[in-house]
């Protein structure tokens, strides 16, 4: 039995079984007192390839409230994100869902 993924993230077993969704994982960016707003906009650009106006949206978000849900998405990619934003001096964490 081996696992077929499709585009809807979803796991199918080739024998027809039940059909069960990969789970989703939250990347964090907390703010900090360390990091400029202006250092902080380029590294989410940087991360996640995203336009200045988006980035600029995700970085007032987190310096208003504390803290920003940059995205949704299955382990791997929520990890490596995370890794690369604490690699830039961010402060990042991820949690399940």
């Amino acid at each position: 039995m081996t696992a077929v993924l499709d585009n809807e993230t979803t796991i199918k077993q080739n024998t027809g079984q039940e059909t069960k969704k990969a789970p989703l994982y939250k990347v964090i960016l907390h703010n900090d007192d360390v990091n400029s707003f202006e250092h902080v906009i380029l590294c989410v650009m940087q991360v996640f390839h995203v336009q200045v106006e988006e980035a600029f949206k995700l970085t007032k978000e987190a310096n208003d409230t504390g803290l920003v849900i940059c995205r949704v998405e299955q382990f791997e990619p929520a990890e490596l994100h995370r890794d690369q934003l604490r690699a830039l001096r961010l402060t990042a964490d991820m949690e399940p869902e």
